[in-house]
């Protein structure tokens, strides 16, 4: 929610897919609100209900940090732009500075 209401304020104007595993009926009311504070981003929400009732901690823990990357096509397909895809632990603070050159202080090159 942080790296939602972060690029909302200091990097107007895009469009965050936030895919969420197994939400909890307190996790979408959540989002909902996080929707309707928005100001400048739009929130586009995918869920995904799955069973991992049989998998170890570690199998499940590998899903989690995979799931996003199995969205992926689907995202490029729909959006047909370019898509970052950024780890919520990694939450943006600032204006996301892109540079079409080798500027060392660009976040993204």
């Amino acid at each position: 929610m942080a790296l939602v209401r972060s690029l909302d304020v200091f990097s107007p104007g895009y469009c965050f897919a936030l895919h969420v595993v197994n939400p909890s009926h307190d996790d979408l009311l959540r989002i909902e609100g996080l929707q309707k504070a928005l100001v400048s981003t739009r929130l586009a929400v995918s869920i995904e209900s799955i069973d991992l009732g049989d998998a170890t901690q570690e199998q499940a823990r590998c899903f989690y940090a995979c799931a996003r990357f199995l969205m992926l096509p689907e995202l490029l397909s729909e959006f047909s732009r370019p898509i970052l895809c950024v780890d919520a632990d990694s939450l943006i603070v600032n204006p996301i500075d892109f540079h079409f050159s080798d500027d060392a202080d660009a976040d993204i090159v």
